[in-house]
């Protein structure tokens, strides 16, 4: 059974947050390796503005249960307030799911309750946010 890989995309999501580990997982699949990636949106499929304009559909609905590893790509302020997608994200760590963040994706994680007294790090510029709300920030 593959490692099934869902990106979680939205409209101010950062590009390469985003497409690069699409890439890193995307070659280790075109070496062989048993991984299925997969760009995923909240609500539903659908077109999402990157933050510097780029235009992806997102062929998929996100369904956090039908993954092994969630990525949130940085650029989240939207998600930060969105209570759903912050149950979502707790709901998948609880059933087991690895869920991890980009840059200031960790800031979504942090909104959700799952950076608190953990090791976590994210964007030079975020990181005494990070700690003041109780993330153990790792200056990496």
């Amino acid at each position: 059974m593959p490692l099934r890989v869902q990106i979680l995309m939205y409209d101010g999501v950062e590009e390469q947050d985003a497409i690069g580990p699409r890439d890193v997982f995307g070659h280790a699949a075109l070496a062989g390796g048993p991984v299925e990636t997969t760009l995923v949106r909240a609500a539903a499929p659908g077109e999402v503005t990157c933050f510097f304009g780029t235009k992806i559909i997102v062929p998929t609905a996100w369904e956090p249960s039908e993954a092994d590893l969630v990525i949130v790509p940085g650029g989240g302020d939207q998600l930060i307030n969105d209570t759903d997608v912050l149950s979502d994200l707790v709901r998948a760590q609880q059933a087991g799911v690895v869920v991890a963040g980009v840059c200031t994706g960790v800031m979504v994680l942090s909104a959700a309750g799952l950076t608190n007294g953990r090791p976590c790090t994210t964007h030079h510029m975020a990181k005494a946010e990070l700690s003041a709300q109780g993330g153990t920030v790792i200056d990496a």
